[in-house]
C-alpha cells in the first residue's frame, strides 16, 4: 500500500501525517464507499471493533485490545453484534408456545372445560423483564 519507487528499487519517501490520513478516504474510494472524505482512521478502529465483535470477541477482549478503560463501548459492540443478536432471535424463537388446550380462568367452553376455538393462549417461559402490552 506504501510502496512507492520501480520494479528494481524502492526509493525512500517521507510520510507525514497528511499523507496517512488520507489512507482511509483511499481505501473507501477504491472499494466504491459513497462519501469517502468521511472515513478516517477512526472508522477502521470502528470496523475492526464491529468485526471482532462480530466475531464473537467477548468485552473483556475488546477492552483489551483497543484499551477501553470502561465496559459501556464495548458492551454496545457485543450486545449489537451480529451473534449477539442471532443467539437472542433463537432464544426468543424457542421460548414461547401457543396452547389452544388450555384456558384463562373464567373462560370456560361449558361443555367441554376449554377455551373456545378463537381463543389463543401463549405462555412465555424463561422470561425475566416487564412487557408493555
Amino acid at each position: 500500500m506504501f510502496w512507492t519507487g520501480t520494479p528494481t528499487c524502492f526509493t525512500n519517501s517521507p510520510m507525514g501525517k497528511n499523507t496517512l490520513s488520507n489512507v482511509p478516504r483511499e481505501m473507501a474510494k477504491f472499494i466504491g464507499k459513497d462519501n469517502p472524505a468521511d472515513f478516517t482512521f477512526h472508522s477502521l478502529r470502528r470496523s475492526s471493533a464491529t468485526a471482532a465483535a462480530d466475531s464473537g470477541a467477548t468485552v473483556a477482549q475488546l477492552m483489551d485490545f483497543y484499551g477501553w478503560k470502561s465496559v459501556s463501548l464495548p458492551q454496545e459492540y457485543v450486545s449489537s453484534s451480529k451473534v449477539s443478536v442471532k443467539s437472542m432471535a433463537t432464544k426468543l424463537q424457542g421460548t414461547s408456545t401457543v396452547d389452544n388446550n388450555v384456558s384463562l380462568p373464567g373462560e370456560h367452553d361449558s361443555t367441554r372445560g376449554l377455551p373456545s376455538k378463537a381463543e389463543k393462549v401463549v405462555y412465555i417461559q424463561n422470561f425475566s423483564g416487564t412487557m408493555n402490552l
